[in-house]
């Protein structure tokens, strides 16, 4: 998977960076781009994929779609 921009990014409650991605392929990521030093969430490890929900994309802007 390739990523083609960063959307947006958020620091969890744990700590950790999550960044919101768009793929080439027009599918919306997230990945653990930082551990928090405290976080103990097994589930983020560095580029751990993530799941998206709803709210880590409401308040991006939308962007027409590409010709």
């Amino acid at each position: 998977m390739r990523l083609l921009r960063g959307l947006a990014g958020r620091v969890l409650p744990c700590g950790c960076l999550l960044g919101v991605y768009e793929t080439y392929d027009k599918q919306v990521v997230a990945y653990v781009d930082a551990r928090g030093p405290s976080c103990e969430d097994r589930l983020h490890q560095m580029h751990a994929l993530v799941p998206v929900v709803p709210s880590d994309t409401a308040d991006l802007p939308v962007s027409p779609p590409r010709t």
